[in-house]
């Protein structure tokens, strides 16, 4: 499948579908698992991942039990749910009066 490939009308896990969408429309139902590349609906869809639940199951990394759909946080253990962002910059302070002149 290309990137450029029209999303499907089902999802790839459940065989929920949608056959009179468009492809604008379709993709605004279905995700695309970046690690598989399958269409999947959103409740099949991992979004603090961004990968389909087959690649990422919707289980909480620290403690294993299971996460709800769009949890940032596991109601278990309190654990975060998401990618950390990480930055490849230069360290910056908040004091204006520590910046590099």
């Amino acid at each position: 499948m290309t990137a450029t490939s029209a999303p499907p009308r089902a999802c790839s896990i459940c065989g929920w579908s949608c056959p009179d969408l468009s492809p604008a429309e379709a993709r605004l139902r279905f995700n695309r698992c970046s690690r598989c590349g399958a269409w999947v609906c959103d409740a099949h869809f991992n979004e603090n991942r961004g990968l389909c639940v087959r690649c990422a199951p919707r289980i909480c990394r620290h403690c294993g039990r299971p996460v709800l759909p769009g949890s940032q946080f596991c109601t278990v253990c309190g654990a975060p749910q998401f990618e950390p962002q990480h930055h490849s910059g230069p360290n910056r302070t908040a004091d204006p009066t520590q910046a590099d002149l």
